[in-house]
């Protein structure tokens, strides 16, 4: 099974008190420079990580993942200020 790099993400701190929700978007290099971004296909809609709620708010990391096999998709893990991780993979198809 193939994989890419893990990119971790630092959520600053505040930006949840603002923003209730964890999206993944992405944008696809067609060729040369032609590329679709965010909307402009089933492939670029974003995709919803984590809605935050008041028992879930301490999240302040997130990595990201693409896994390729006979299941392709993203992983991701999301670390809280207390330590814990939760890890899911999001299929595509």
């Amino acid at each position: 099974m193939q994989k890419y790099k893990d990119e971790l993400i630092e959520i600053p701190k505040g930006l949840i008190a603002e923003y209730n929700q964890l999206c993944l978007f992405t944008k696809i290099q067609v060729f040369g420079e032609e590329e679709l971004s965010h909307w402009q296909c089933s492939l670029t809609l974003p995709k919803k990580i984590m809605v935050f709620k008041k028992e879930n708010n301490n999240a302040d990391k997130v990595s990201f993942q693409y896994v390729l096999g006979d299941k392709p998709g993203f992983k991701y893990s999301i670390r809280t200020f207390t330590g814990s991780l939760s890890t899911n993979t999001s299929h595509l198809g």
